[in-house]
């Protein structure tokens, strides 16, 4: 299965969402067929999150994100650095 990098990107978002919401493993998320793009972005974020959670804490040290602050911008987040 293949999609376009943008739709690859965006089911990586979903993946690392739901990681991030459940804490089940994320190879347990793949349901179906998952573009191996989408599969390949998803890993390589999970497998640096403690990395990228220091690199976005220390850029946003003093930035009060409030209501933000949630699973769907740590997801974003990671998946940008």
């Amino acid at each position: 299965m293949t999609l376009s990098r943008r739709a690859s990107r965006r089911t990586a978002f979903f993946l690392l969402y739901q990681w991030d919401v459940t804490g089940q493993p994320l190879a347990s998320l793949y349901e179906g067929e998952v573009d191996e793009f989408a599969r390949d972005t998803a890993d390589a974020v999970a497998a640096r999150v403690e990395e990228l959670d220091r690199r976005i804490s220390a850029r946003s040290s003093g930035t009060s994100f409030g209501w933000r602050s949630t699973s769907s911008t740590r997801a974003a987040s990671r998946s940008r650095s």
